[in-house]
């Protein structure tokens, strides 16, 4: 099986600049923004399509509120220089969003050509992915894929968070 290209990457709430281009920018809000094919986060799309559910603990949608659920309620304990401790909000920069995008070489217009024969293709690619992606991550993540079939190529967004972590910690997921 193969494929065009697969990236992972780590999010969190604050706003960070992507590369040389200042007016490119991520975060966790766009992330799951772009994933749903909101308008304001597919801007990139010249005609945006639904995104297309394929599998995981929750839709895109009920992560995104999970996630900011589980933020409101993480405390972390912090030591003053003085030596006094006191609590505080999680990090904005903290890294608790998990993606991966997964890339299909075969174009969309392809798809749309001889979508009878070519969704079997796709739908073996995407049985393929998702079940690497589970046996990969460590229990108590919680996840959602989506299909995007409006931009070049097919290609699948994976987002997770690391639920059972204290902290979310997105990071540790990339080891697993």
């Amino acid at each position: 099986m193969s494929y065009q290209f697969i990236h992972i990457q780590t999010y969190g709430d604050s706003v960070r600049s992507v590369g040389q281009n200042e007016n490119h920018v991520n975060s966790a809000q766009q992330v799951f923004g772009e994933a749903m094919r909101l308008p304001e986060y597919s801007r990139h799309v010249d005609k945006p399509l639904p995104a297309h559910f394929v599998g995981g603990t929750h839709t895109v949608e009920e992560l995104d509120r999970r996630r900011s659920e589980l933020l409101l309620s993480i405390r972390e304990e912090v030591a003053s220089k003085s030596g006094r401790t006191y609590e505080r909000r999680l990090r904005k920069d903290a890294q608790t969003l998990y993606t991966e995008i997964h890339s299909h070489p075969m174009k969309c217009s392809v798809l749309q050509e001889n979508y009878a024969q070519n969704r079997h293709v796709i739908n073996q690619w995407l049985a393929l992915l998702l079940r690497d992606f589970e046996n990969r991550m460590p229990s108590g993540i919680e996840w959602s894929a989506v299909l995007h079939r409006d931009e070049e190529y097919v290609h699948a967004h994976i987002l997770a968070i690391n639920a059972d972590d204290p902290k979310l910690n997105a990071a540790s997921l990339h080891s697993t």
